[in-house]
């Protein structure tokens, strides 16, 4: 019975050994009860201990991909300090070739506080470039369902287009996060198969990069549906908050203002032939200034510069008196722009005193006249004026050249040139003044390219603090220095009274 036995136990060793020589490197190798066959497995990682043949890229800020509670983990927050940390990082696959016909990506995740779909994406890319890692990347899928607990796991499967077959190509999840909050997200089990994703899985990409044709409209009860944030300047960002994309500068927890100005921009539309108008739903609460909520469209929009070439198509918003009542406007697109393909963005600023809150619950372009032309202000948030100089003393910038220098990073020791034409007689855009008035300040200048400008997004707005600067220049004790040339030289920086500014001065002198 024994000597029985022990020839079973080697049968079985046997076979188990034979079992194994099937096995394809590198990947292959199941937890117990998968129901995919070997062959089936293009990449496969399970996270429980380790990252595998996954990458750590950091493109932005702090923070990294790490091994926690058996799955890889991304976060800004730190439970110890309760600090987040703004960051943007990408784990990244080994290099893969497709094999021909339908694959798709499947992996169990916990999504927690999603403040935005853009701050978790999955990824592929098949001019992957370790010296440039963000570029390439074409988003799979970003919309997760929200958890609710750390313990239930949702079941992502997200197909890959076909066109990659036969392509060597890298797959990566993407996170992001600014300071203020921002989600963790939790991911196990990562596989990729041959075969059609189950019915019920993960999404297509929300903007595969075809323009969209009207009627078009944006929802954004539980994602930005496409829709991309910019922070030109300062802090801060759209959020998805109460079933809407909510702008706002105000921390209800700590009760302070951050300034910054953000924009949200959507994909491609292209517009009809004939006449076309927007609709969209919204709450303004505690408007400070019409300039700080504006809807603006752009015919050629530019991802390496994506605050230029905007145009207001309306400024003026209904002030609502609770935060449950919706306003409608119906606004008519420019007939300028009928058959072109546009972007629409729209745009929130805030200083660091006290701004408003607007909340977006739905946004369309719809064929036909609109009920109301907009409110375009001063009409171009762009100046398109001609650049000229470098910065240097020898060679300032002109007006035109300091805005397009400035990207929301300060330049220290930056020289610009331009006719003093007015002043802000208060903290906003709106309040900007060509001519002397009662209300003359002598803490600010505004300077333009053309010495009878009187438009604000045309000017740069310098600041004067206290000392000879002020003393010399200043129209509240130096009205004769209207409509001077002035050459100054200090940071550049913004936004200072809505627009791209120039501070701390180390040299200023008029140019007569």
């Amino acid at each position: 019975m024994k000597k029985l036995q022990s020839l079973l136990a080697g049968a079985v060793i046997a076979l188990g050994f034979a079992a194994c020589e099937d096995v394809p490197a590198p990947y292959g190798v199941y937890n117990e009860g998968d129901d995919h066959t070997v062959t089936d497995v293009i990449l496969s990682a399970d996270f429980s201990t380790s990252l595998g043949a996954f990458q750590n890229v950091t493109t932005d800020g702090e923070g990294a991909w790490i091994i926690d509670y058996k799955t890889a983990k991304a976060t800004g927050y730190d439970n110890g300090t309760k600090v987040t940390t703004a960051g943007t990082y990408y784990l990244v696959s080994p290099e893969v070739t497709v094999p021909e016909g339908p694959t798709h990506i499947t992996f169990d995740y916990i999504l927690r506080y999603n403040k935005g779909d853009e701050n978790q994406q999955l990824l592929i890319n098949e001019n992957y470039n370790a010296d440039n890692p963000t570029e390439g990347w074409v988003v799979l899928n970003q919309k997760w369902t929200e958890g609710s607990d750390w313990t239930t796991f949702e079941a992502a499967d997200v197909a890959v287009p076909e066109d990659y077959a036969g392509k060597t190509v890298r797959v990566a999840l993407r996170y992001s996060t600014n300071a203020t909050s921002g989600s963790t997200w939790e991911v196990k089990n990562f596989k990729w198969l041959k075969g059609e994703a189950s019915s019920g899985g993960g999404e297509t990409p929300i903007d595969d990069g075809t323009p969209k044709t009207l009627p078009y409209t944006a929802t954004f009860a539980t994602d930005m549906q496409g829709w991309t944030n910019f922070t030109f300047s300062g802090e801060g960002a759209w959020v998805i908050d109460f079933k809407t994309a909510k702008a706002t500068g105000y921390d209800n927890a700590t009760k302070a203002t951050t300034a910054g100005t953000y924009y949200l921009i959507s994909p491609e539309v292209q517009l009809s032939e004939g006449a076309a108008h927007l609709e969209y739903a919204y709450i303004l609460r505690y408007n400070k200034a019409d300039e700080n909520q504006q809807v603006l469209i752009n015919e050629n929009y530019d991802e390496s510069n994506p605050a230029a070439g905007w145009v207001v198509v309306n400024q003026k918003h209904t002030e609502g008196s609770d935060w449950s009542t919706f306003t409608t406007d119906n606004i008519k697109i420019p007939a300028d722009f009928q058959g072109k393909k546009v972007r629409f963005a729209l745009r929130y600023s805030t200083n660091a005193t006290s701004g408003s809150t607007w909340e977006v619950q739905s946004f369309s372009v719809l064929e036909g006249e609109g009920a109301k032309d907009g409110d375009q202000g001063n009409g171009s948030t762009a100046n398109t004026d001609p650049q000229e100089g470098d910065g240097t003393m020898d060679n300032p910038y002109n007006v035109a050249a300091a805005q397009a220098a400035y990207t929301g990073t300060e330049l220290v020791g930056k020289a610009v040139t331009g006719y003093i034409v007015g002043y802000c007689s208060g903290t906003t855009i709106g309040t900007a003044k060509f001519e002397l008035g009662n209300d003359v300040v002598n803490t600010n200048l505004l300077i333009a390219d053309n010495p009878e400008e009187t438009n604000p997004n045309k000017c740069v707005a310098i600041q004067l603090a206290r000392g000879n600067a002020r003393t010399a220049l200043n129209l509240k004790d130096n009205p004769f220095n209207f409509g001077m040339k002035v050459l100054v030289e200090g940071t550049l920086f913004g936004p200072y009274l809505g627009m791209t500014g120039v501070k701390s001065l180390t040299y200023y002198q008029i140019v007569r």
